[in-house]
């Protein structure tokens, strides 16, 4: 078979697999996209509109990162600076970066923390004033990094690493047992264990006052290989569940006392987008859908098509989409590749309102959670504020 008859044999056989009932293996579930949702054509559609530019205010990079938002603040990095500003457009402060940074800023304990895979910097949330710096060798890299309990956790190639979150003092360091590149941000629970799902196929939990073990769950080895965009959330019961998004196109929900499965969802793609808000899990998936389950056993509760892949369909594609999937209290934001920003409905994922960017983005959105306003950066540096109506 030919290399392109073979890759939409792969794909196809892949949306098959999406028609598949829920089934139990082994004692856990494994949920797949055929549920009780409506079909496309009675999800409710947006009609696109221009987006309304309410500000918009030049930051000193000329490529912005991920914006980490609160309810009034924005903190920023990109290329050259990392910066606090307002929602209303003025800058607190300034600071210039000894390596350019490449993830979403990261806050706790009084810090912001900005990291790049060659370098990372700790600053004061408040004043920008830089505390301490670390740089890695020209054939090593950082990970996404994580603030909790007082300390900067980040892994560095094979070996996660822990320093103190203001003096930046070396704490302790833990190697992963097949020497990867730890690429994706460990998370904490409770703020006494760092959760890590590095690439060698196996779930760690260590313990984030001193490195050592807790325990180590190999069960993915065959099958998820690693976990990216890990949350802790907690179910309607009040159990709380690790849910993960796997390298081989699932999300899982794992116990997090031990690191066993206790649910596994098939998207039918590879996991992009993932995100957690209360005890709701969200993400999208390049065979066209954006999906909403439960936390606690991983059913669908909807679905929105993006895209149906059949040319004669007549439905509007989407863009695909690289920026996380965002939401508030009411909404969910997806801001895709074509710069429109789509907004659903959390309650039932129809499409409340689509707006046409007038300016080329970057691929994120950030939001305050007032429903009224969100804020994307342009591919020209700037903080761009727009209004939501909905």
């Amino acid at each position: 078979m030919s290399t392109p008859l073979k890759a939409a044999f792969i794909f196809f056989l892949r949306l098959a697999l999406l028609t598949l009932s829920a089934t139990a293996v082994l004692g856990v579930t494994v949920s797949t996209a055929h549920a009780a949702a409506r079909k496309p054509s009675e999800m409710r559609r947006a009609v696109d509109e221009p987006a309304k530019v309410l500000g918009s205010w030049q930051t000193g990079n000329a490529q912005l990162r991920p914006f980490t938002c609160t309810s009034d603040r924005i903190y920023l990095s990109g290329d050259t600076t990392a910066e606090l500003w307002d929602t209303n457009g003025k800058q607190l402060w300034q600071t210039k970066l000894p390596v350019p940074s490449h993830f979403r800023p990261r806050l706790g304990d009084g810090v912001m923390v900005v990291a790049g895979r060659k370098g990372l910097a700790t600053l004061d949330a408040e004043t920008g004033k830089t505390l301490w710096t670390y740089t890695v060798g020209e054939k090593e890299q950082l990970s996404v990094p994580l603030v909790a309990a007082g300390k900067v956790v980040v892994g560095q190639d094979s070996w996660l690493k822990a320093f103190d979150a203001r003096t930046g003092e070396e704490l302790w360091e833990f190697e992963i047992v097949v020497p990867r590149q730890i690429a994706y941000p460990p998370i904490a629970y409770d703020n006494k264990w760092v959760l890590l799902g590095p690439g060698d196929g196996n779930l760690y939990a260590i313990d984030i006052e001193d490195g050592s073990l807790v325990w180590k769950n190999n069960t993915g080895k065959r099958r998820w290989q690693y976990l990216r965009q890990l949350y802790v959330a907690q179910d309607s019961k009040g159990q709380d569940i690790l849910v993960a998004g796997g390298y081989k196109d699932d999300v899982y929900g794992i116990k997090i006392e031990n690191g066993e499965r206790l649910w596994r969802f098939y998207g039918g793609n590879f996991i992009n987008s993932h995100m957690v808000a209360d005890d709701e899990t969200y993400f999208w998936s390049p065979t066209g859908w954006i999906y909403s389950l439960n936390v606690r056993n991983g059913h669908m509760r909807w679905r929105h098509l993006t895209d149906d892949h059949r040319a004669s369909s007549g439905y509007k594609k989407w863009g695909h989409f690289m920026a996380e999937l965002i939401a508030d209290d009411k909404a969910v934001y997806a801001l895709d590749m074509r710069d429109t920003l789509h907004i659903l409905d959390r309650k039932n994922g129809d499409e409340l309102k689509s707006y046409d960017l007038p300016f080329n983005a970057r691929f994120f959105v950030c939001t305050t959670g007032d429903n009224k306003t969100v804020f994307v950066g342009s591919t020209d540096g700037e903080i761009v504020k727009l209004g939501v109506d909905f």
